[in-house]
């Protein structure tokens, strides 16, 4: 109160100091251009009725160098100027101390870039003489004020600083003195009676509240903020009284308190809770970055009447993750599986009815046997992927060269690839990475595989291992169909096949790229893949090099 006082005692103080100033200088620079201008216009009169009455020889014996004078004809053309040369100076007809001569007799301008005032009068020739010298600016009578405006400024300035300064510590010295504790032990204004009664009885009331409400935030805060779950309670008006860190993280909104639960939360379906009726619960589900919550209100009553409302929110984002998981394998497992053992059931019945001529009977049995072989290759890899979520296969690890593993796959594909004319290049160097060999080769081969069967006639594979930032890098590079924009994130999921038709063709799972995936992350490594439609595809791996 004391600053706000003696600021405001010093701003007045000031404040009527430059208002005067400014209005000076306004009012002494009107009053000096104006009192220029009139005898520089008497000037011009005098001029012009010498020069009319001495004519051209009045130039020959002008000595006065205060102002410049040019005369100019009723063209615009400068016949004789006292500063320059006539010659090279330009047509003043568009001049505007010019013009008003022309029309009126006389006419006058200022030059502001160079502060330069005109003043030109009309001869009876029908010439036009014109004066011009500089005047006095604004900022140029200002500067001739500074002097005494600056001990007139330090004296006021002073004078403000020393009554503010008084003023103010009379004014707040009562008000200071007043004790909270005994508000009515002190001497002050009368006029602050009834605010001092009220200090009083608050005071009273502060106590006992300060003490209850001291004890109820520890215990809420105990209890709430080790909690996983969120927490939001709001008053009647949806206004936040308090939350959890829980609740904060995931609305990603550190401040609440005061906040409307719709600009807390900021989602639809958490408004739609609140109708003004009073319930026990009501539940709901929101998503929020990708994450899946449930959310649980009940209404807080006293009286019968609703006095707010309590939120818990609960993810439940591992619980929907895994239901999800659980719900596409076992609806995958159940349809890859269907499919040959309807056709097992379908020729071995045919077989058993005996209505199969003789010569179509071994057709039968191989394809009973191709398809019976494919059900045994994907339970296999059911049970292998299985084994991969364990941790039994990842306790041989060893130093394993990468580039010697490629040459193996490499020798393990020559004929699937010279079955398709796909030729296969490799080039690199021996790097080598802690892995465990077999479960590597088989992750390796399961690219290289797929590189193949969904390849072009006559493509190519090019594979290459190269070190980058401690790293192992292999790129698999392959001239196949490719991969839409759409499914390439989903490549590495468990059954899941770009074409089933195509894949189911070439005798694919959609359990390669999964198996392959899951197995270079467990080696700290990580595999992403680039495609293009009808361009091919190109699948990188990195894994850390050994020491």
């Amino acid at each position: 109160m004391k600053k706000n006082i003696f600021r405001s005692i010093l701003f007045v103080g000031l404040s009527v100091f430059i208002i005067t100033f400014i209005l000076s200088d306004v009012v002494l620079y009107r009053y000096f251009i104006g009192e220029q201008q009139k005898q520089q216009l008497d000037e011009a009169h005098l001029v012009g009725h010498a020069l009319e009455n001495e004519g051209n020889s009045y130039f020959d014996s002008l000595e006065d160098k205060d102002f410049r004078i040019t005369w100019i004809d009723d063209k615009g053309n400068v016949l004789y100027d006292s500063d320059s040369n006539v010659d090279e100076m330009d047509n003043h007809l568009s001049r505007k101390e010019i013009k008003d001569a022309l029309a009126k007799g006389e006419g006058q301008s200022k030059r502001y870039s160079k502060t330069l005032l005109y003043s030109a009068v009309r001869l009876q020739n029908g010439t036009i003489l014109r004066l011009s010298s500089e005047y006095y600016t604004i900022w140029f009578i200002a500067l001739l004020m500074i002097q005494p405006i600056m001990i007139i400024c330090i004296f006021v300035t002073l004078l403000s600083v020393l009554c503010a300064d008084y003023l103010s510590k009379k004014i707040v010295e009562p008000i200071n003195s007043i004790d909270l504790e005994k508000p009515f032990a002190t001497k002050t204004y009368k006029e602050l009676n009834p605010f001092l009664l009220k200090i009083f009885v608050q005071q009273n009331q502060l106590k006992k509240q300060e003490k209850m409400l001291e004890k109820k935030s520890r215990e809420f805060a105990a209890v709430t903020s080790n909690l996983d779950e969120g927490l939001i309670l709001v008053n009647k008006d949806l206004n936040v009284l308090t939350t959890n860190k829980a609740a904060e993280k995931i609305f990603c909104n550190d401040y609440s308190f005061g906040l409307n639960i719709n600009d807390f939360c900021k989602v639809d379906k958490i408004s739609d809770l609140f109708d003004g009726k009073s319930f026990d619960y009501k539940t709901t589900n929101i998503t929020i970055n990708n994450k899946y919550y449930e959310v649980t209100c009940s209404s807080i009553t006293s009286n019968n009447e609703i006095t707010g409302y309590a939120l818990l929110i609960i993810d439940e984002t591992k619980k929907k993750m895994a239901e999800k998981i659980r719900k596409d394998f076992t609806t995958n497992v159940s349809h890859e599986l269907k499919t040959p053992l309807q056709v097992i059931s379908g020729y071995a019945e045919l077989l058993k009815q005996e209505v199969v001529d003789e010569e179509d009977r071994n057709i039968f049995i191989d394809k009973i046997y191709s398809e019976s072989h494919r059900m045994i290759s994907l339970v296999n890899k059911i049970i292998y992927l299985s084994q991969l979520d364990g941790d039994d296969l990842y306790t041989n690890y060893e130093d394993v060269d990468l580039y010697e593993c490629i040459l193996s796959v490499i020798d393990s594909l020559k004929e699937e690839a010279n079955s398709k004319n796909v030729k296969l290049l490799v080039d690199g160097e021996s790097i080598k990475v802690k892995a465990v060999y077999q479960l590597l080769f088989g992750a390796i081969y399961n690219i290289c595989e797929n590189a193949i069967k969904y390849n072009k006639e006559n493509g190519f594979v090019n594979i290459n291992l190269k070190i980058v930032d401690n790293h192992a890098v292999l790129t698999i590079a392959d001239t196949g169909v490719g991969i839409d924009e759409a499914d390439k994130e989903r490549v590495f999921e468990r059954f899941y096949r770009v074409s089933k038709s195509r894949s189911k063709e070439n005798g694919g799972t959609g359990l390669g790229l999964s198996i392959a995936k899951h197995t270079i992350e467990r080696f700290m490594g990580s595999i992403e893949i680039e495609s293009k439609i009808e361009k091919g595809t190109i699948i990188k791996v990195s894994l850390p090099i050994v020491e």
